[in-house]
């Protein structure tokens, strides 16, 4: 075998090394002046690079050191395992991580001063086909590692990282008008209506929706919590607590959005095959939140009232202030008179649909001739049909609530 063979994936001092049917973990010993060799106990190569991750984060110590002296791959495991693996963003972080480490493998957190190299990083980037804006969630999750490594004191400086240019971002989902959203509504299965009446109720993002639950609702004083118990505040996406709209006011027990009982994850199969049904260009969950704000400022809510209802006021003192604000008569009075009309305006399709169903019952019922009704009987007297009946609408007038 060769002396120098190229080494598939290196973290820190660690690199893998594919040995018969396992892959293992080897590292120089300076000392020692020989390798150590640990057996990571799997021959696939994917499951390896994240034993080899771990086994990397076990053998070092953080303490206080000189960029020269730190590889990149200390401070990326750590922020991974102190703190990221905790946060609801668990996932998409790690990927982002493993890309910092397969394309940085054992460089020092002081080969970012070159800004050579991190113009390469980029270039890595986009060879796998990452947008700018995707380039940058990457981007910030190694910067983000290095700051935290920095206000520890694990790092005594820290060197600059390059971004690159966004573009600004439209706004997620297209709007819908009145029409299509009827129509969606009126095709929809109960899970996918539950979500678009609490999602134009409270333009909340779709996320809060799906997490929403009956007891963050007080239905007494008419409030809702958009924050779960287990979940931190985010600045960049508060999630303030807002008025309930009377459209909303029946209790229920639960998830607002559920499937058979369970919390839903995402609406978005059921949502195409709404729109596909109702003949309407498919849209996304974000589609009622837009549509919802762009609502709100057409029926005149004040535009301080539309930023709270979307989470984007934030800070410390609203933060304080906020738990104690929906118990105000005024609070956002008018932007939950807003999107509760909103809420019955697309509602109203099922009655609209209801009637028409009813309408066409009884037409038919009147057309039918008077003697194709009539049963002769066995004496030769004819049995005479019943008084017209009442149809009962197909559709409840009071939307989905009890679907869920």
């Amino acid at each position: 075998m060769s002396k120098y063979v190229k080494r598939e994936f290196i973290v820190g001092r660690w690199w893998l090394e594919l040995r018969g049917n396992a892959y293992y973990g080897i590292r120089y010993l300076p000392e020692k002046q020989r390798n150590e060799r640990r057996s990571l106990h799997t021959s696939d190569l994917e499951v390896a690079k994240v034993r080899l991750v771990e086994l990397h984060r076990d053998s070092v110590i953080p303490k206080e050191e000189k960029p020269t002296e730190v590889f990149l791959a200390d401070v990326l495991v750590r922020y991974y395992n102190d703190y990221a693996k905790h946060l609801v963003s668990e996932d998409a972080t790690r990927r982002a991580l493993l890309m910092w480490l397969e394309h940085w493998n054992d460089a020092r957190v002081s080969d970012l001063r070159d800004v050579t190299k991190q113009e390469v990083f980029h270039e890595y980037l986009r060879s796998r086909g990452l947008k700018p804006s995707s380039m940058m969630r990457i981007i910030n999750v190694g910067k983000a590692a290095l700051n935290r490594a920095r206000q520890r004191n694990e790092l005594d400086n820290m060197p600059s990282v390059l971004t690159v240019k966004v573009g600004k971002p439209a706004p997620k989902g297209r709007p819908l008008d009145i029409e299509e959203m009827q129509a969606i509504y009126l095709h929809a299965v109960p899970h996918v209506r539950a979500f678009m009446e609490w999602g134009l109720g409270t333009a909340a993002r779709p996320q809060a929706i799906f997490e929403l639950h009956s007891s963050k609702i007080d239905f007494i004083d008419g409030r809702v919590d958009l924050l779960p118990a287990h979940r931190v505040q985010i600045p960049k996406k508060h999630r303030p607590v807002v008025r309930l709209p009377e459209a909303l006011r029946t209790p229920f027990e639960g998830f607002a959005v559920a499937y058979e009982g369970e919390c839903v994850a995402s609406i978005k199969g059921a949502l195409w095959r709404a729109c596909d049904r109702a003949n309407v260009e498919r849209c996304s969950s974000y589609s009622f939140r837009h549509t919802a704000a762009r609502w709100m400022r057409r029926q005149g809510v004040p535009p301080w009232e539309v930023a709270a209802q979307l989470g984007h006021s934030g800070g410390s003192q609203y933060s304080v202030t906020e738990r104690y604000a929906a118990y105000d008569p005024t609070y956002l009075s008018k932007a939950v008179v807003a999107l509760s009309e909103l809420v019955m305006l697309v509602r109203s399709s099922l009655a609209t649909k209801a009637a028409v169903i009813q309408s066409g019952l009884a037409e038919a019922d009147a057309a039918v001739p008077r003697q194709q009704l009539s049963v002769p009987l066995a004496d030769g007297r004819e049995l005479q049909p019943v008084p017209h009946l009442q149809y009962a609408p197909v559709f409840p007038s009071g939307g989905s609530r009890q679907a869920r």
